[in-house]
């Protein structure tokens, strides 16, 4: 018995060790965000280092005294997390690496301290699949009509008219602004459908086009005039603030689709919000200029217009993959590797 008991206690002794041996990471979390992100990676892996949990509604100061508690030199956040301050790394001087496993930073994370050579990392390209999917939704429900035929039927009790409009994505012409990863996957998801896909992307070189046998458009004249649907995936830069005109949207077909799931900014709001109700096109947004979207926004109420609040992201089943991402990045860190979708200034300042 007493032999037992003493090997049960060096083996409780030799864990210990071993935790306190790996590299402590504060993590600004709720419980919701750990387990939704975190959770199913953190048992049976043997990862360097070991998270300590500062519940984010306690504050930026408690997290600095955590940080500065365990020195610890990596930061893990979440939307939950709080701003934190402008002097940061001069109150919690082991900091050397935020790793946030959500998208957007610029809410929390002052400017300065990227500037100051914090470097931090978010989910980056995990995300793409889902945004491309949610495009897809997107787009079934403006040829379908599925806004106007959700209002008449939970609104006016009403059912399918004699004579009413849906169309099909089979063979239909495709115009994504912008090429990169989302809409590379946006582009496998409309293969079964037969759809002829052009897009303009003036950085993106041309193997891309060839890889994915799209059409490389001219300009964005040439895109919005030539295609019936045209989904918006282009990055926001000081170059495509507010591109898309509301000369540019009249170009789109009647009856054609306008699809944004990749930065408010990018569109002319006021002009997309004019044109919706012209009742010309189909119009579906999940990303706007000022979020939350006010409530006497034009863009609500509009039959032809399919709104969704900004959750074109992971679903609550794929933030695992944003946590795997998020877990590895800070793996890397401790190996002395490169991290995987760092946030410099300038994508920094294209965010929303």
């Amino acid at each position: 018995m007493e032999k037992a008991m003493l090997d049960a206690a060096t083996d409780n002794l030799k864990r210990t060790r071993s935790i306190t041996c790996l590299k402590p990471v504060v993590a600004s979390i709720v419980n919701d965000e750990l387990n939704e992100f975190l959770s199913p990676h953190l048992s049976g892996n043997s990862w360097p280092f070991r998270l300590e949990i500062c519940e984010s509604h306690r504050g930026s100061q408690e997290v600095i005294k955590e940080i500065n508690r365990y020195e610890s030199e990596v930061l893990l956040t979440a939307w939950s997390t709080k701003p934190l301050p402008v002097d940061l790394l001069e109150q919690a001087p082991s900091l050397k690496y935020i790793a946030h496993v959500c998208g957007t930073v610029c809410g929390f994370i002052p400017r300065e301290v990227i500037q100051k050579g914090l470097v931090v990392t978010n989910w980056g390209d995990s995300i793409t699949r889902t945004v491309a999917e949610h495009c897809l939704l997107q787009i079934l429900a403006c040829l379908r009509r599925a806004t106007k035929y959700q209002i008449g039927m939970h609104c006016r009790k009403e059912w399918k008219p004699v004579k009413y409009e849906a169309f099909t994505l089979f063979d239909k012409k495709v115009g994504i602004h912008g090429f990169g990863a989302s809409a590379r996957e946006l582009v496998k998801l409309l293969k079964p459908f037969g759809c002829k896909i052009s897009s303009y992307s003036p950085n993106v070189p041309d193997e891309y086009f060839k890889e994915y046998n799209i059409i490389r458009s001219k300009s964005l004249e040439d895109l919005f005039s030539k295609n019936t649907i045209i989904v918006d995936l282009a990055a926001l830069t000081p170059k495509t603030r507010a591109i898309v005109t509301g000369r540019l949207l009249r170009m789109i077909p009647a009856g054609g689709v306008f699809i944004n799931s990749g930065r408010g900014a990018v569109i002319d709001e006021a002009a997309l919000a004019r044109i919706a109700h012209e009742g010309m096109i189909q119009i579906a947004i999940d990303v706007f200029d000022k979020e939350p979207l006010p409530a006497d926004s034009p863009l609500r109420g509009c039959e032809n217009v399919f709104l969704t609040p900004h959750i074109g992201g992971p679903t609550i089943d794929e933030r695992k993959v944003c946590g795997l991402h998020a877990l590895k990045n800070i793996e890397a860190y401790f190996k002395g590797e490169k991290q995987r979708s760092i946030i410099g200034l300038s994508e920094y300042d294209r965010m929303t």
